[in-house]
């Protein structure tokens, strides 16, 4: 499956879900665990650390994939977040200190100082329509 990680943005700017390029339930089945592996490996290699909030709200906390030619965001849950995000810093650490309440809202645990914002990433008009 040619899916790859190209990026972060902001919910905000209104790109479409990856999932939506994709027609086949149990291709989009493996779509999202893909997309899970990227954003973790991305996660744990730049120590991203930011809650569910931010990753829904926040100027950057959006993963962008890029998929047979089309872009699009790969999103969860405020919870789903906490969990992914729980389980790439217990792996970090190599602890089982965390859980998905940890990084789900906004407190010291999920610092937005560890966010990606060099990897901002704009939107092509194209994935607009």
């Amino acid at each position: 499956m040619g899916i790859k990680l190209v990026g972060w943005t902001t919910y905000k700017r209104g790109m479409p879900d990856i999932g939506s390029f994709v027609e086949d339930p149990e291709d989009k089945k493996s779509l999202a665990w893909t997309c899970d592996a990227l954003v973790a490996e991305d996660i744990k290699k730049n120590k991203w650390k930011f809650s569910g909030d931010y990753h829904q709200n926040g100027k950057c906390g959006m993963p962008v994939m890029s998929y047979n030619g089309h872009e699009g965001i790969w999103m969860c849950s405020w919870r789903g977040w906490g969990g992914l995000m729980a389980d790439c810093w217990n792996d970090i650490e190599k602890s089982y200190k965390y859980d998905y309440m940890d990084f789900y809202m906004a407190d010291d645990k999920a610092s937005v100082n560890a966010c990606p914002d060099e990897h901002f990433v704009e939107v092509k008009s194209e994935d607009l329509k």
